[in-house]
């Protein structure tokens, strides 16, 4: 079964010509690297910016996909500034990041909006990227505490409510305080985040039943590069990872790449 490597650039990098150039560099350094078994043989994703989509998508690099960010909750209207699930399949995206922690917190989408964004995202066939997890944790808590579950499994309940076709929906689970760029980050433990995919599968399957929950892919995200996603490596039960500024370095993420093979079922 093929695993995913989705790539959120956030809001980077500053201009056209740098992100023309990562591709474009990335091309030669597949070739170079010998990766190019690595793309074909799993999803690789690069979540970019608005600005960039289309001239990205032009690139047309082989085994990599270019996927949005954000999406509206509006499909059409008077909504200054928005992008419409509609807009994006035209350009030919298929994949889309929803609830990201940064647009939960820093624009205050409740769980409400991002279930809308869902629903037209599935409407037109984007294949939605949510995001999922607690912002905190106390000193004793692990995934297995009932506040813990609670929280995550609060946003599953709300974000994917009135969903029944979940074969294209993807499962990001990134804890807010495993986040570098949080304060008081910790490094979170394998074990523990195997315990919370568990958890995760288990809300799918007593929801849609075993045969579907297994087809959800369920990725972890957290501050991953390239060194510590060679944690994974004994315990890789999850479906890939979700990946955030580290790989806006051209460098690192190709080391990614190199490590994210040597990861096996």
């Amino acid at each position: 079964m093929k695993k995913l490597l989705i790539s959120n650039w956030k809001q980077f990098p500053d201009t056209k010509e740098q992100a023309d150039k990562f591709l474009v560099d990335l091309e030669k350094l597949v070739k170079k690297n010998k990766l190019g078994s690595v793309l074909k043989k799993n999803d690789i994703i690069i979540l970019a910016p608005y600005v960039f989509l289309d001239r990205l998508l032009e690139k047309d690099i082989e085994n990599i996909s270019i996927g949005a960010q954000n999406v509206s909750k509006f499909n059409q209207g008077a909504f200054t500034g928005e992008i419409s699930s509609k807009m994006l399949k035209s350009l030919g995206i298929k994949y889309v990041l929803l609830g990201h922690s940064e647009r939960r917190i820093n624009f205050k989408e409740t769980n409400k909006d991002i279930n809308a964004k869902i629903v037209n995202s599935l409407h037109y066939n984007l294949k939605p990227i949510l995001c999922v997890g607690e912002n905190a944790r106390s000193k004793n808590e692990n995934s297995s505490n009932f506040r813990v579950k609670k929280i995550v499994f609060t946003q599953l309940n709300e974000c994917l409510k009135g969903i029944k076709d979940i074969e294209d929906i993807i499962i990001a689970y990134e804890p807010v305080w495993s986040i570098s760029s949080s304060p008081d980050s910790k490094v979170a433990d394998v074990e523990d985040i195997e315990t919370m995919i568990m958890n995760i599968r288990f809300w799918f399957e007593t929801r849609f039943g075993k045969e579907k929950a297994l087809k959800v892919k369920i990725l972890y995200g957290g501050s991953i590069n390239k060194d510590n996603i060679l944690n994974f490596k004994s315990l890789f039960i999850n479906d890939g990872f979700l990946v955030g500024k580290a790989s806006t370095n051209l460098k690192e993420y190709v080391s990614i790449l190199i490590n994210f093979n040597k990861l096996k079922n």
